[in-house]
Protein backbone atom coordinates (compact mmCIF):
# COMPACT_ATOMS: atom_id res chain seq x y z
CA UNK A 1 0.00 0.00 0.00
CA UNK A 2 1.31 3.55 -1.29
CA UNK A 3 2.20 5.70 1.73
CA UNK A 4 -0.11 8.52 1.55
CA UNK A 5 -3.27 8.38 3.74
CA UNK A 6 -6.54 6.83 1.98
CA UNK A 7 -8.55 10.70 2.53
CA UNK A 8 -5.81 12.07 -0.22
CA UNK A 9 -5.66 8.98 -2.55
CA UNK A 10 -10.00 9.17 -2.77
CA UNK A 11 -9.49 12.67 -3.93
CA UNK A 12 -6.76 12.45 -5.96
CA UNK A 13 -8.82 8.97 -8.01
CA UNK A 14 -12.09 11.38 -7.91
CA UNK A 15 -9.70 14.57 -9.50
CA UNK A 16 -8.08 11.62 -11.75
CA UNK A 17 -11.68 10.86 -13.07
CA UNK A 18 -13.11 14.54 -13.76
CA UNK A 19 -9.29 14.56 -15.59
CA UNK A 20 -9.67 11.93 -17.85
CA UNK A 21 -13.45 13.03 -18.80
CA UNK A 22 -11.30 16.22 -20.07
CA UNK A 23 -8.32 14.37 -21.51
CA UNK A 24 -6.10 16.63 -19.77
CA UNK A 25 -2.85 15.81 -17.17
CA UNK A 26 -3.09 17.25 -13.54
CA UNK A 27 -0.89 19.79 -14.36
CA UNK A 28 0.11 23.21 -14.79
CA UNK A 29 0.62 23.78 -16.77
CA UNK A 30 -0.59 20.63 -19.33
CA UNK A 31 1.94 19.19 -21.22
CA UNK A 32 1.04 19.40 -25.24
CA UNK A 33 0.19 16.16 -25.90
CA UNK A 34 -1.21 17.20 -29.29
CA UNK A 35 2.61 17.46 -31.10
CA UNK A 36 2.49 15.01 -33.81
CA UNK A 37 3.31 11.06 -33.28
CA UNK A 38 1.07 9.97 -30.38
CA UNK A 39 -0.13 6.54 -32.18
CA UNK A 40 0.80 4.37 -29.41
CA UNK A 41 -0.88 2.00 -27.03
CA UNK A 42 -1.23 0.73 -23.66
CA UNK A 43 -2.83 -2.64 -23.14
CA UNK A 44 -3.31 -4.96 -20.71
CA UNK A 45 -5.76 -7.32 -18.97
CA UNK A 46 -7.67 -6.20 -15.61
CA UNK A 47 -8.97 -9.49 -13.89
CA UNK A 48 -9.97 -11.02 -17.05
CA UNK A 49 -11.07 -8.00 -19.20
CA UNK A 50 -8.70 -6.99 -22.28
CA UNK A 51 -8.12 -2.98 -21.77
CA UNK A 52 -6.88 -1.17 -24.82
CA UNK A 53 -6.33 2.68 -25.10
CA UNK A 54 -4.65 4.34 -28.78
CA UNK A 55 -3.51 7.53 -29.21
CA UNK A 56 -3.13 10.44 -28.18
CA UNK A 57 -5.78 11.37 -25.72
CA UNK A 58 -6.40 7.91 -25.04
CA UNK A 59 -2.55 7.05 -24.21
CA UNK A 60 0.22 9.40 -23.23
CA UNK A 61 2.76 10.03 -21.28
CA UNK A 62 5.00 13.38 -20.01
CA UNK A 63 8.20 14.16 -18.29
CA UNK A 64 8.05 17.03 -15.90
CA UNK A 65 11.58 18.11 -15.69
CA UNK A 66 10.38 20.68 -12.74
CA UNK A 67 8.95 18.56 -10.60
CA UNK A 68 11.24 15.58 -11.52
CA UNK A 69 8.35 13.16 -12.51
CA UNK A 70 7.24 11.18 -15.07
CA UNK A 71 3.60 10.53 -15.84
CA UNK A 72 1.91 7.45 -17.98
CA UNK A 73 -2.04 7.32 -19.01
CA UNK A 74 -3.86 5.34 -20.95
CA UNK A 75 -7.67 5.59 -21.26
CA UNK A 76 -9.45 3.68 -23.15
CA UNK A 77 -11.89 6.81 -24.40
CA UNK A 78 -15.13 6.12 -26.63
CA UNK A 79 -14.90 9.69 -28.29
CA UNK A 80 -18.42 8.48 -30.25
CA UNK A 81 -19.49 8.34 -26.51
CA UNK A 82 -22.86 9.71 -26.19
CA UNK A 83 -22.64 10.74 -22.32
CA UNK A 84 -20.01 10.85 -19.50
CA UNK A 85 -20.88 7.52 -18.24
CA UNK A 86 -20.11 5.52 -21.25
CA UNK A 87 -17.03 7.29 -22.43
CA UNK A 88 -15.00 5.05 -21.23
CA UNK A 89 -14.61 1.40 -18.83
CA UNK A 90 -10.84 1.65 -17.81
CA UNK A 91 -8.17 4.38 -17.48
CA UNK A 92 -4.70 3.49 -15.75
CA UNK A 93 -2.28 5.81 -14.36
CA UNK A 94 1.21 5.81 -13.21
CA UNK A 95 3.19 8.48 -11.66
CA UNK A 96 7.37 7.93 -11.33
CA UNK A 97 8.76 9.93 -9.28
CA UNK A 98 12.73 11.34 -9.52
CA UNK A 99 13.04 10.43 -12.93
CA UNK A 100 14.84 13.32 -14.78
CA UNK A 101 15.22 11.55 -18.34
CA UNK A 102 13.22 8.54 -19.56
CA UNK A 103 16.32 7.12 -20.90
CA UNK A 104 17.27 6.76 -16.97
CA UNK A 105 14.02 4.35 -16.78
CA UNK A 106 15.49 2.12 -19.56
CA UNK A 107 16.15 -1.50 -17.80
CA UNK A 108 14.95 -0.84 -14.49
CA UNK A 109 12.23 -2.36 -12.26
CA UNK A 110 10.35 0.48 -10.95
CA UNK A 111 8.98 -0.45 -7.20
CA UNK A 112 6.19 1.46 -5.58
CA UNK A 113 7.40 4.26 -2.98
CA UNK A 114 6.97 1.91 0.06
CA UNK A 115 9.52 -0.24 -1.43
CA UNK A 116 12.39 2.08 -1.35
CA UNK A 117 14.55 3.58 1.55
CA UNK A 118 14.76 7.54 -0.10
CA UNK A 119 11.33 8.58 -1.89
CA UNK A 120 13.45 11.94 -2.17
CA UNK A 121 16.11 10.54 -4.60
CA UNK A 122 14.99 7.02 -5.43
CA UNK A 123 13.22 6.13 -8.85
CA UNK A 124 10.09 4.73 -7.18
CA UNK A 125 6.23 4.64 -8.63
CA UNK A 126 4.44 7.09 -6.10
CA UNK A 127 0.92 6.85 -7.85
CA UNK A 128 -0.26 3.68 -9.23
CA UNK A 129 -4.07 3.64 -10.30
CA UNK A 130 -6.47 1.62 -12.32
CA UNK A 131 -9.81 3.29 -12.26
CA UNK A 132 -13.53 2.01 -13.92
CA UNK A 133 -15.88 4.90 -14.47
CA UNK A 134 -19.36 2.55 -14.76
CA UNK A 135 -19.49 1.99 -11.49
CA UNK A 136 -16.60 4.13 -10.49
CA UNK A 137 -13.59 1.80 -8.66
CA UNK A 138 -10.38 2.81 -8.05
CA UNK A 139 -7.72 0.34 -7.32
CA UNK A 140 -4.46 0.63 -5.87
CA UNK A 141 -1.15 -1.63 -6.90
CA UNK A 142 -0.35 -2.99 -4.10
CA UNK A 143 2.50 -4.99 -5.70
CA UNK A 144 4.01 -4.01 -9.24
CA UNK A 145 6.52 -5.15 -12.10
CA UNK A 146 6.84 -1.81 -13.69
CA UNK A 147 9.61 -1.78 -16.30
CA UNK A 148 10.20 0.78 -19.48
CA UNK A 149 12.17 -1.75 -21.85
CA UNK A 150 13.61 1.32 -24.02
CA UNK A 151 12.88 5.07 -25.08
CA UNK A 152 13.47 5.97 -29.00
CA UNK A 153 12.26 9.07 -30.70
CA UNK A 154 9.59 10.12 -27.66
CA UNK A 155 8.47 7.10 -27.17
CA UNK A 156 8.92 4.70 -24.94
CA UNK A 157 8.21 0.67 -24.74
CA UNK A 158 7.81 -1.42 -21.68
CA UNK A 159 5.27 -3.83 -19.49
CA UNK A 160 3.51 -3.84 -16.45
CA UNK A 161 1.46 -6.53 -14.06
CA UNK A 162 0.78 -6.32 -10.46
CA UNK A 163 -1.65 -6.58 -7.83
CA UNK A 164 -4.79 -4.00 -7.10
CA UNK A 165 -6.80 -3.44 -4.29
CA UNK A 166 -10.06 -1.15 -4.00
CA UNK A 167 -9.53 1.52 -2.28
CA UNK A 168 -13.26 1.71 -0.97
CA UNK A 169 -14.08 -2.13 -0.62
CA UNK A 170 -11.07 -4.10 -0.46
CA UNK A 171 -11.38 -6.16 -3.40
CA UNK A 172 -8.38 -7.51 -4.99
CA UNK A 173 -7.50 -7.83 -8.78
CA UNK A 174 -4.93 -8.85 -11.17
CA UNK A 175 -3.45 -6.81 -14.01
CA UNK A 176 -1.84 -8.94 -16.44
CA UNK A 177 0.09 -8.47 -19.82
CA UNK A 178 0.49 -4.97 -19.52
CA UNK A 179 2.36 -3.40 -22.33
CA UNK A 180 3.32 0.01 -23.52
CA UNK A 181 3.49 0.18 -27.23
CA UNK A 182 6.06 3.12 -28.94
CA UNK A 183 3.50 4.99 -26.74
CA UNK A 184 4.59 8.94 -27.25
CA UNK A 185 5.73 11.25 -24.56
CA UNK A 186 6.31 15.18 -24.00
CA UNK A 187 8.97 16.60 -21.96
CA UNK A 188 7.70 19.87 -20.25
Amino acid sequence: MLKTSHVFQKLMLVLSVLTAVSCNPDFDPPPNVNQTGGNGQILYNFSGTDVTCTGIGSATSALLTTEPIAWIVGINLDPNAADIASAYTHRVDFTIDNVYSMSDLVGLTIPLEDDVSNTTTDIHISNAVISTLNPVNFYNFTDINFQITSVTNNTINGTFSGTTENVMTGDIKNVTNGQFIDLYYVIE
